[in-house]
């Protein structure tokens, strides 16, 4: 991953323009079954810069990088509204921290104008919200992650930072406690993925032998009974890419 070249010029500067195309194509030669991703930050809901964004892209292929993937940060989770007004975390903001409110549909439009422009996944990275009320905290880290689960170029949504005493933006931004235990925002997330996106069930084939199910993204890990009582394991993956996964028994 290639980060912040919108804003940070060190390298550009000390070896020349063409420096973040070359170090594409270089790892790629050295890892070619890698994916290559951008990552910035302040591109949602930023017009401006998600056209710069859009073009430095567009700079990189033109040079020939082969650029993977879309990496969008976004630190700043509390400017997420539904009525338009943000309620931003007191005291200062760091650098890059955007304080213009966030509302679904800015949200989903940048994402549109990136994958349209350019075609590549999107992974949303480094995700924190600095809200004091820890219950607010879990409201906006679950809107953030519906939105992007709900886009079809969203491949992966991390999060940047659990505990307490760890996260680089303090207390303020954790999900877990200091004893280790979840607090109201890491249990509104845990709900979220482990109860509400992954599917779990017992079904039983017809009597050809033959069982169809739905479920979300993901992999599964299947637990198969035969009929002379013998169990066996089997795995599949689920994407967006390959969404319909088969498994043979032999006879």
């Amino acid at each position: 991953m290639n980060n912040e070249m919108l804003d940070g010029s060190f390298y550009r500067e000390r070896l020349g323009a063409e420096t973040p195309a070359w170090m594409f194509k270089e790892a790629a030669r050295l890892d070619p079954k890698t994916p290559l991703f951008a990552n910035e930050y302040g591109i949602l809901g930023n017009e401006d810069k998600t056209e710069r964004y859009i073009a430095l892209i567009r700079d990189l292929r033109n040079d020939g990088a082969r650029v993977g993937g879309i990496g969008i940060q976004s630190h700043d989770c509390d400017r997420l509204t539904v009525t338009g007004e943000a309620k931003l975390a007191p005291g200062e903001r760091p650098e890059g921290f955007l304080k213009s409110p966030l509302t679904p549909l800015a949200f989903l439009v940048t994402l549109n104008r990136l994958y349209s422009e350019t075609g590549l996944p999107i992974h949303l990275t480094e995700v924190s919200a600095k809200v004091p009320d820890p219950e607010r905290r879990g409201e906006v880290l679950e809107t953030f992650f519906r939105l992007g689960f709900s886009h079809q170029a969203v491949q992966a949504i991390m999060l940047w930072g659990f505990g307490e005493k760890t996260h680089w933006l303090g207390a303020d931004a954790a999900l877990m406690n200091a004893d280790g235990t979840l607090n109201a925002a890491g249990q509104r997330i845990s709900r979220l993925l482990r109860e509400e996106w992954t599917t779990r069930g017992t079904t039983a084939s017809g009597a050809d032998g033959r069982l169809a199910f739905r479920g979300f993204f993901g992999r599964y890990s299947l637990k198969i009974t035969l009929p002379d009582g013998r169990q066996v394991e089997q795995e599949i993956q689920l994407t967006k890419t390959a969404p319909k996964g088969i498994v043979r028994l032999a006879e």
